[in-house]
């Protein structure tokens, strides 16, 4: 029988990209957004920038009941020794940036 993989940042990233963009589609009323990912000195970034509603006060946004997915993201990424940060695009909309150790 083969040895199970064990899941990577690699394959976390993919995952919260995933779900950072659905997030978009689903709750922002976006016309626009731009994803940028990069790898650099041992960490992966995504940036995902759009022109909807933007974020609250307490940095979500359009904050519904019942809905975890950012609080999830957040919380994955801090098990993969990262980050999530959510505030103000220069577009107008919301900023999400994801950051994780390349490993």
């Amino acid at each position: 029988m083969g040895s199970v993989r064990r899941p990577t940042s690699r394959d976390y990233f993919s995952s919260a990209a995933h779900e950072a963009v659905r997030n978009v589609i689903a709750h922002s009323r976006a016309r626009a957004v731009s994803i940028e990912i990069v790898a650099q000195d041992g960490i992966i970034q995504l940036v995902v920038d759009d022109d909807g509603r933007g974020i609250d006060s307490e940095g979500r946004a359009g904050r519904e009941s019942g809905h975890v997915g950012l609080d999830l993201l957040g919380e994955l990424a801090a098990e993969h020794h990262g980050s999530l940060n959510l505030g103000p695009s220069p577009s107008g909309g919301a900023r999400l940036i994801l950051e994780v150790p390349e490993r």
